[in-house]
């Protein structure tokens, strides 16, 4: 990273970011903004780079990037330095859900009396507020003169998936950055170089990830993913190969499941939407732009052995289905009609 920023892809917001934090304290004041909001989808180094920003504010070297050595870069990288404040989503009883939980308004009160406060050791208090999509309406509207006015030493920094999903007056009050995804081929040469990631499976992660570093990051050495994965494969073979009959025992039984989340079910028909988008590419001899390569034997079986039409069609009802399960419609009946209307690669089935 020739930046010294630990963030891949983002090479012009880094440049951005350097701009505003260079060492000139007079001019480092003069272009900072108040608030700064990073949009992009999940795992795509949001969080990575608002934390560095903080970083490089909170140090005291005054360079554009962080020293990792004085005490405020250690106090800072084990989370307890003074004058930073990171708020997550929580589920009900209090703990971290990045996923599912919200941004409460007693977090809000507890952003307003740090931001209240002065500065313990450093020129600035910053607040990262992550995940701001999955804020209460009352955590928001209770910010909200914050976003517009904060006290002269602070920092807003905030992320989210879709500035669509705030407060129009809070998106208008922030410098916004909107990040892209990565590239596949500088996500596999990272994965190698920097991760020791065998070559095959740096490209595989790659394709998967959908331009989300972090994500390739984070799981390209979890053998529990890999096995997972493992899994669901195994279920789409028995699935295409089966007889409606089997197939519609096969969802009943996963529909029933204790494991059975929503999350669960959207992760499997994501897999099933993947594997037949490939399918489809197959026929059109298109392989290089295929996610699942270490599926390619049985997609190019498939690819022989069904009509493109029906591919087509079948995406499209997947498509449509992982809309239903997001929406709270009946996971059981989603994925009944799905069996119903699957290709088959068993003849006369």
């Amino acid at each position: 990273m020739p930046h010294d920023w630990p963030v891949f892809g983002h090479d012009w917001a880094i440049a951005f970011l350097q701009r505003i934090v260079q060492p000139d304290p007079e001019r480092r004041r003069a272009r900072l903004r108040h608030a700064y909001l990073f949009l992009g989808k999940a795992s795509l180094g949001k969080s990575t780079l608002a934390r560095h920003l903080a970083n490089v504010l909170l140090c005291p070297t005054g360079t554009d990037t962080a020293c990792g050595t004085c005490p405020h870069c250690v106090a800072f990288q084990h989370q307890n330095h003074p004058d930073f404040l990171q708020v997550d989503p929580v589920d009900g009883q209090g703990q971290p859900d990045r996923r599912a939980g919200l941004l409460r308004v007693e977090q809000a009160e507890a952003i307003l009396h740090h931001a209240h406060l002065r500065p313990f050791q450093s020129a600035f208090r910053i607040i990262l507020i992550r995940d701001m999509q999955l804020a209460h309406p009352a955590f928001m509207n209770k910010l909200l003169k914050t976003f517009e006015e904060p006290p002269s030493a602070v920092i807003l920094l905030a992320t989210a998936t879709e500035a669509s999903r705030l407060l129009p007056t809070v998106v208008s009050r922030c410098q916004s950055l909107q990040l892209q995804p990565v590239p596949r081929t500088l996500m596999q040469a990272v994965l190698s170089r920097d991760y020791g990631v065998e070559a095959a499976r740096a490209d595989l992660l790659s394709r998967l990830a959908h331009g989300r570093m972090g994500w390739a990051i984070a799981h390209g050495q979890q053998e529990d993913m890999w096995e997972e994965r493992n899994t669901t494969r195994a279920l789409l073979t028995e699935l295409v190969q089966g007889s409606v009959l089997v197939r519609l025992a096969r969802v009943d039984d996963l529909a029933r499941s204790r494991t059975a989340s929503r999350h669960m079910i959207q992760g499997q028909i994501g897999f099933w939407l993947s594997w037949w988008r490939d399918v489809w590419l197959c026929q059109y001899n298109r392989q290089d732009a295929c996610i699942n390569i270490d599926c390619k034997a049985d997609l190019e079986a498939a690819a022989q052995a069904t009509d493109p039409d029906a591919v087509a069609q079948f995406l499209h009802r997947l498509e449509q289905a992982h809309h239903y399960v997001l929406s709270n419609v009946n996971t059981r009946l989603v994925l009944a009609n799905l069996m119903l209307h699957m290709p088959s690669l068993s003849p006369g089935v």
